[in-house]
């Protein structure tokens, strides 16, 4: 009676592992399951059943935390599909025109010259890396729209694709599949403590975001 509540109970609670878990397969349950009900025979004793079904259980919870409790947004080369990024992560942005990745390399503040002052306060210069995988060439400007979120609040005020300025030019021309281009996301924007780099739109499922304080800019 106790290995038939056993087997029930372990087959209903940790199969289910098998589906999370590439690494455990059923045969590898099944070796595992065989070699505790052989080992409790040999010993003879509902003890024996007790203790190493206790070990049985304690292993493959441990494989449940791994497989189904680890689980991320992150492909299996570390780039992110969704979600908060840092500066130097690269994220994965689909639209409909493709999938580009985009690498947030760098931030900082530019006053401008004479004649191109900031009319909100101050230019939000970020340094992007962007890499096709659209199986068609196109614009960036065009599929990739940035905002910047200031105080939580979205800044309107962004600057045209192909603008220049002294300290670098925004980002824009056609870019085809492998093809990779580094460029400047300028955004003009009032002064804070905290910004919100979105690539994407509150609304979608997928959207890249960055958070920036002070301590990311140079």
């Amino acid at each position: 009676m106790q290995e038939i509540m056993f087997l029930h109970f372990s087959t209903t609670v940790f199969l289910p592992i098998m589906a999370c878990n590439s690494y455990l397969s059923y045969k590898t349950f099944d070796i595992i399951f065989l070699n505790i009900i052989n080992f409790k025979i040999k010993k003879g004793g509902a003890y024996g059943m007790k203790k190493w079904g206790f070990l049985f259980v304690l292993v493959l919870s441990v494989f449940l935390i791994s497989a189904c409790g680890g689980s991320s947004e992150t492909g299996g080369d570390g780039i992110s599909e969704d979600g908060t990024l840092t500066i130097g992560e690269t994220g994965l942005y689909s639209s409909t025109a493709g999938d580009f990745e985009v690498t947030l390399n760098s931030v900082k503040f530019e006053t401008g010259e004479d004649g191109e002052k900031a009319l909100r306060g101050t230019y939000v210069v970020a340094n992007a890396t962007v890499t096709s995988r659209a199986s068609k060439a196109v614009n960036i400007e065009d599929v990739l729209p940035f905002k910047i979120f200031v105080d939580n609040v979205v800044n309107w005020n962004n600057v045209t694709a192909g603008t220049e300025f002294s300290f670098g030019t925004q980002i824009s021309g056609e870019i085809k599949e492998g093809d990779s281009v580094t460029g400047e996301i300028i955004f003009d924007a009032r002064e804070s403590d905290t910004y919100k780099i979105m690539l994407g739109s509150k609304a979608e499922t997928t959207k890249l975001e960055w958070d920036l304080t002070p301590d990311d800019f140079q």
